[in-house]
């Protein structure tokens, strides 16, 4: 690249450069529309819908789940904790548990998690209550 013959612009022609970026985002700004509340809101209904049909729609599987992967009676048979279900990815929404389950459980989560510290999260009768309680998510009592 040859640049023998180049020259910096002067200082009037940055004005001038100033100036037409200037009135470009001006005119930019102005062609937008402004930002609706609807949208926001239309967002946050379709979020809060597409939660509902993540957590609750089954898609017509269910004999699947119940009769071959015999949930959750299998999860019941095989005496899965709480911890255990956990630590094998099931996902409890804390929302549903009861609000004295979930005070107890949050405490036992803050222990070091042994049976005599954590007694609600080795017992199988816990995993039950969350399974009934409709907290254990993709799982439908």
């Amino acid at each position: 690249m040859n640049l023998a013959g180049w020259r910096p612009l002067s200082p009037a022609s940055w004005v001038i450069v100033a100036v037409v970026v200037f009135l470009g985002a001006v005119i930019t700004a102005q062609s937008r529309p402004a930002g609706k509340p609807e949208a926001m809101a239309d967002r946050n209904t379709s979020a809060l819908a597409g939660r509902e049909v993540f957590r609750f729609e089954t898609f017509g599987n269910e004999g699947f789940w119940t009769d071959a992967m015999r949930m959750p009676k299998g999860v019941l048979d095989a005496k899965l904790t709480p911890l255990q279900a956990l630590e094998a990815g099931l996902l409890v929404d804390i929302d549903a548990v009861p609000a004295s389950m979930r005070d107890a459980l949050g405490r036992e989560l803050k222990t070091d998690r042994s049976p005599a510290n954590a007694p609600m999260l080795h017992d199988v009768k816990t995993t039950v209550m969350l399974i009934e309680a409709n907290a254990v998510v993709g799982m439908v009592p």
